[in-house]
């Protein structure tokens, strides 16, 4: 089987960077620093008061949980922002046209890089992450499952940056309207949702759809549920949205990550589509348009 010439270029450069092992001990360190102060900070509390809060455990794994997302929630992106607009920075994208290679194969290649570092730096995260295993607190089949979540989540950031890439003529260009697009998913949305339920009178329904794209929303329902808080969680929106039920507590199950896996799928589509040089040239995106 043939290797993606792209992804070989890439691996390799990649390999040969100081810089993304640098990355990986920096989020490591950070995350290691707040499981090991907090847990330090339960233990004294403990043996203080002579009296276990093994909850305590569960809040310093959601923290750290939280926080790692917020990490992949800038690293990842800035993987694939640079990917094609890096290229033309260079002048050696016109070049990479005149190969054989497919477009499909230069988004794909460079996109499957990006996703390797970041399923790397994820699995070297979950070490910070089982203090609460020690106790009892998060199964070995929730940290998997949470592991699948970010994943998705990182695909669809990672889409995101190289759709922007293939529109824009400079790096920083592409940076810019890249994390505009994910603020916009992470706390845009919110907004949206909260107009669209004052709008209608409190329902629920439209509303929470919006949050569906929100992969902000995704993360804390997943770390919330495996903290044992989906009811807190529930209560907190039962005051937001009218006739939120525990019908609609898993309202971000499967569903969101489909669909957030779909706009993924289309901002790919996307960047390909505008890339081949057999389309129509879209004009590119740039501060001095």
């Amino acid at each position: 089987m043939r290797m993606n010439p792209i992804f070989k270029r890439e691996l390799t450069v990649s390999a040969r960077s100081k810089s993304l092992p640098a990355v990986i001990c920096a989020v490591n360190a950070l995350l290691f620093a707040v499981t090991l102060i907090g847990a330090a900070g339960v233990t004294a509390s403990m043996s203080a008061n002579a009296r276990g809060d093994y909850g305590a455990f569960l809040r310093i794994y959601g923290l750290v949980a939280m926080l790692e997302f917020l990490m992949i929630l800038f690293i990842a992106p800035s993987l694939t922002s640079g990917a094609i607009s890096s290229e033309r920075e260079r002048e050696t994208f016109d070049l990479m046209l005149t190969t054989q290679m497919r477009p499909r194969e230069i988004i794909t290649g460079k996109l499957m890089c990006s996703l390797g570092f970041t399923v790397v730096l994820e699995l070297s995260c979950i070490p910070a992450m089982l203090v609460s295993l020690m106790y009892g607190g998060v199964t070995v089949g929730e940290i998997i499952t949470l592991f699948g979540v970010y994943t998705a989540e990182a695909f669809l950031f990672m889409a995101a940056g190289i759709f922007f890439s293939s529109f824009s003529k400079s790096t920083a260009a592409s940076s810019a309207f890249t994390y505009g697009f994910l603020a916009f998913l992470c706390f845009g949305t919110v907004v949206i949702s909260f107009i669209l339920s004052a709008i209608s009178g409190g329902s629920n329904r439209l509303a929470l759809l919006v949050l569906l794209f929100n992969p902000l929303a995704k993360a804390a329902e997943t770390v919330a549920g495996q903290m044992g808080e989906r009811e807190l969680l529930g209560e907190i929106f039962s005051r937001i949205y009218a006739g939120y039920g525990p019908e609609l507590s898993g309202f971000w199950s499967s569903r969101g990550v489909f669909l957030q896996l779909l706009m993924a799928a289309g901002l790919i589509c996307g960047a390909v589509a505008n890339i081949s040089p057999k389309r129509k040239k879209i004009k590119a995106l740039d501060f001095n348009m």
